[in-house]
């Protein structure tokens, strides 16, 4: 049959969150011509000890840009609201309008989030952000959340599994994660767990590199 175009909204805390729980997936799904729309809550203007808030802020749009343009996304909006902070506006009534805007504007068909299993607490209160506003529409969306390693997560076996086979996107992610040079260290740091997950979620898989997510919604 007609195969369908979506819309997917990815929602996070910091840019480069995006990119290391969903990158190949949004490669994967830009090449079906999906169109890509991301939320960035923070400009991680707290992410360096070198740089100074407002000329980190500036660097990390930049690298957005240019990350949001090897990975293809449409779009990419930053809310702005303070690195670090993000649990004070859980209960922000204009944070919660200015994201429901934003759903009905690109009226996503699959939204990927933070989980609520995340032990970060900017990337928790991004995940109740997300519910709060989507338990204002009446219509289901689904929604997708990101792996988590703690040991928390063996609770979640009981919400449905998605994998994307990222083998032919891999390479991409990783092209796309080197652009975010105000972060080089932390993502040095992560980069043999990337390897790892994306290698033992293929092999759960059957490809040779994939990422996994839960449908919670």
């Amino acid at each position: 049959g007609a195969y369908t175009k979506m819309n997917i909204l990815v929602i996070v805390a910091h840019s480069d969150d995006e990119l290391i729980g969903a990158g190949g997936t949004l490669v994967e799904y830009a090449k079906q011509g999906h169109k890509i729309y991301v939320v960035i809550f923070s400009y991680g203007e707290k992410s360096n000890l070198i740089l100074k808030e407002e000329v980190l802020t500036k660097v990390r749009i930049k690298e957005t840009e240019k990350s949001g343009k090897i990975i293809m996304a449409d779009k990419t909006i930053f809310f702005g609201i303070p690195d670090i902070k993000i649990s004070k506006f859980v209960n922000d009534e204009l944070v919660i309008k200015s994201l429901k805007k934003i759903i009905q504007k690109y009226n996503p068909e699959r939204i990927f989030t933070h989980s609520s299993s995340d032990i970060h607490p900017d990337h928790k209160a991004v995940n109740i952000i997300v519910n709060k506003t989507l338990n204002k529409f009446k219509n289901e969306i689904k929604v997708f959340t990101f792996d988590v390693w703690n040991p928390l997560t063996m609770n979640k076996t009981n919400y449905p599994i998605l994998y994307t086979d990222i083998t032919n996107s891999f390479k991409t992610k990783l092209k796309a994660l080197k652009i975010i040079k105000s972060q080089k260290l932390v993502i040095f740091q992560l980069m043999p767990w990337i390897y790892l997950r994306a290698l033992i979620n293929g092999l759960n898989n059957n490809c040779k590199y994939a990422e996994r997510f839960y449908q919670v919604r």
